[in-house]
C-alpha cells in the first residue's frame, strides 16, 4: 500500500509503498482512511522536536478518518492510534469513534484534534471554574483558537475574549465577546484592558504570553493553561514577581498531561462536536501523492490541509 513518512527529522514526508496493512485481529478494525489533516501536532512530528517522535522512518500523523469497507461506517482514528498516511490502518475499535452519520469526513478530520486541544485543557487542566465562566484565547484566529470559541461555550463560557494579531480576523470570529488586537512589540498590546479573566488559553507562547500575564488583574484566580506554540516560541522570560504578585495557576495541555483513557471517555463528544461545526474556510483538500510538494508551502503553513490517501 502507499504510505507517506519522514525519513530525515525536518524534510517532508516521502510518498512510498510499504507492505500491505494486515488484517484486522480480535478487537480491531480495518480501515481505509479516507482523510487525515496536517495539524500543527503533525508538522511539528516531522521535526522531530514534539515528544511524540522519536524514531525514523515515521508517519508524522496523529489521526484521521477512515471507512470500515465491510458495513459502510465511518469512524475517527484518535490521536496516535494508528498511522493514517497511508491507504489503509488497522485500529483497536476502543479507539475507532463512529462519525455521525451524515457528518462531512473532511470537517471531521481537520476539527476533531483542535476541538480536542481545547476540550482537554478545560476537562482535564482546570479546577473549579465559577458559573459563567470568562475565557482569553491566545491565538484565537488559528483554527484550533476558532474551535476553542465554541469549546468554551458548551463548557458553559459567559464570556469569550481572544487576542491575535489580525484584527480584521478577530473581528469575524463568531461568539467572541471581545478582543485585543497584538501589537508589535506585545508589550504596547492593550492587555490591561481585559481586567480579570478565569481561563487563559495559549495557542501561542513567549513574549506575547509573559506581556498579557504581566498586565492581567485578576480579581480570583487566573487559570492559565499552555497548549501550542504556532509562533515557534518554546521559551518564556516571565519575571518571579508576576508569579509572587498574581492569582495564577499555570498548567500545560497534551497528551502526557493526561491519560489516553481520560481522552478516550471524551472522545464521543469531542467527534460529535466536531461533526456539528461548519467546515473552515482554510480547510483545503490534496491528495496524500502530493505531499513532499506541498508540505513547505504557504497553504501548508498557513491553512489547515487534509491529505486524501
Amino acid at each position: 500500500m502507499h504510505v507517506a513518512q519522514v525519513t530525515s527529522w525536518g524534510q517532508p514526508p516521502v510518498y512510498t509503498t510499504a507492505p500491505d496493512a494486515p488484517p484486522a485481529g480480535p478487537g480491531q478494525l480495518r480501515l481505509k482512511v479516507v482523510a487525515a489533516a496536517v495539524h500543527r501536532l503533525v508538522q511539528g512530528r516531522a521535526t522531530g522536536k514534539h515528544f511524540s517522535a522519536t524514531t525514523l522512518p515515521l508517519d508524522p500523523s496523529s489521526d484521521g478518518v477512515g471507512l470500515d469497507e465491510a458495513t459502510g461506517n465511518l469512524y475517527y482514528i484518535s490521536t496516535f492510534a494508528a498511522p493514517t498516511f497511508a491507504d489503509y490502518a488497522v485500529v483497536d475499535r476502543a479507539r475507532a469513534i463512529p462519525v455521525p452519520e451524515g457528518a462531512d469526513p473532511i470537517t471531521v478530520a481537520a476539527l476533531c484534534n483542535p476541538v480536542m486541544s481545547s476540550w482537554m485543557a478545560l476537562r482535564t487542566r482546570t479546577w473549579d471554574l465559577p458559573a459563567g465562566f470568562s475565557v482569553l484565547i491566545i491565538g484565537a484566529t488559528g483554527t484550533s483558537g476558532r474551535a476553542a470559541v465554541a469549546v468554551a461555550r458548551a463548557f458553559g463560557a459567559g464570556k469569550v475574549i481572544g487576542v491575535a494579531r489580525n484584527e480584521a480576523a478577530l473581528k469575524g470570529i463568531a461568539g467572541l465577546d471581545g478582543y485585543v488586537a497584538q501589537k508589535d512589540p506585545p508589550e504596547t498590546s492593550d492587555f490591561a484592558s481585559i481586567g480579570h479573566v478565569d481561563v487563559v488559553l495559549d495557542y501561542v507562547y513567549g513574549k506575547v504570553t509573559a506581556a498579557l500575564l504581566a498586565a492581567l488583574k485578576p480579581e480570583r484566580q487566573t487559570q492559565y493553561v499552555q497548549i501550542g506554540t504556532v509562533g515557534s516560541e518554546e521559551t518564556m522570560a516571565l519575571p518571579a514577581q508576576v508569579l509572587r504578585a498574581k492569582m495564577l495557576r499555570m498548567t500545560g495541555s497534551a497528551p502526557g498531561s493526561w491519560t489516553t483513557a481520560e481522552l478516550m471517555k471524551e472522545m464521543p463528544d469531542i467527534v460529535k462536536t466536531a461533526a456539528e461545526m461548519e467546515r473552515p474556510a482554510d480547510v483545503f483538500t490534496k491528495p496524500l501523492s502530493e505531499v513532499e510538494a506541498l508540505w513547505g508551502s504557504e497553504d501548508a503553513k498557513r491553512k489547515r490541509m487534509v491529505l486524501i490517501p
